[in-house]
This record gives C-alpha cells, structure tokens and sequence, in this order.
C-alpha cells in the first residue's frame, strides 16, 4: 500500500511540468538591414508555463519558396541573419520547458530592399541636420542669412 502511494505522488509530480499550455505574446519584427530581422516576445503567462522555460523555438518560413529556418533562442529576443533582400518571412514562436509548447500566431515581417534601408536612415539624419541648422539660426538672431 504504501509503495502505491508513493508511486502515484511521483507521478502526479512529474506530470506537472509539461510543455506550456499557451503561446509567447506580442511577437514583433524590427528591420535591421535587407538581411536581418529582429524578433522580439514575451512569454506565455505563468500560470501556463507548467515549468520553467529553458528557451523558445522560433521558425521563419520564406513566403516564396517555404524554405523554413527553425532556430532557438534563450531570452525573448532574436536577431535573424542571412536574409534574403525585400522577402516576406512568416515568423512565429513557442516556449519550451521539458517540451515544446503551441506556437504564437504567424507575425509576416518583410527585410528592406537592398540599400533601402541605410539610405532612408542617412536621408532622415541629413534632414534632422538640416532642421537643427536652421533652428539655431533663427534663435541666435542670424535668421536674415537664411536664404531658402
């Protein structure tokens, strides 16, 4: 009898942690380049976690051809490389405790077109430059040498 019991608490505790009952939330993509991407989450709530979260198992699938990249990550947060230029990647991702748990809903992220990217930066700060010379011009009494 008090074998019985004592394999029926062993296995009620092992049973308690199971891969997680929910998916990551708020999954988002950042453009970095026309070859990267940086996804960030958060974590299922903890009340379906059933464990601790070892890591997440994030996969990209390239819209065009289905080439899927499946990759994992430690924290709620991933920068994807090697990329191809101006394509649309379904992304999506799950929590792993002892097994691997549902998957967030597919976020399409699409990479910047070759060149695009840094040329809008460089065009947004040449104009921020622009704003601020002018700025200090009209402040500093010198507005008259504006000729615009």
């Amino acid at each position: 009898m008090v074998r019985y019991i004592h394999s029926c608490i062993l296995n009620m505790h092992t049973h308690t942690h199971t891969a997680p009952s929910h998916h990551p939330q708020n999954l988002s993509a950042s453009i970095l380049s026309s070859t990267s991407l940086r996804l960030t989450w958060q974590p299922p709530p903890p009340q379906y976690h059933h464990g601790e979260i070892r890591e997440y198992n994030v996969r990209l699938m390239e819209a065009s051809t289905e080439r899927l990249i499946v990759m994992t990550s430690t924290s709620t947060e991933l920068v994807v490389t090697d990329l191809l230029p101006y394509t649309l990647y379904e992304c999506s991702v799950a929590a792993v405790t002892v097994e691997e748990g549902l998957f967030s809903a597919e976020l399409v992220a699409r990479t910047a077109e070759d060149g695009m990217y840094s040329s809008y930066v460089y065009h947004c700060y040449s104009i921020y430059l622009f704003c601020s010379y002018i700025y200090l011009c009209v402040i500093s009494g010198l507005g008259h040498l504006l000729s615009l």
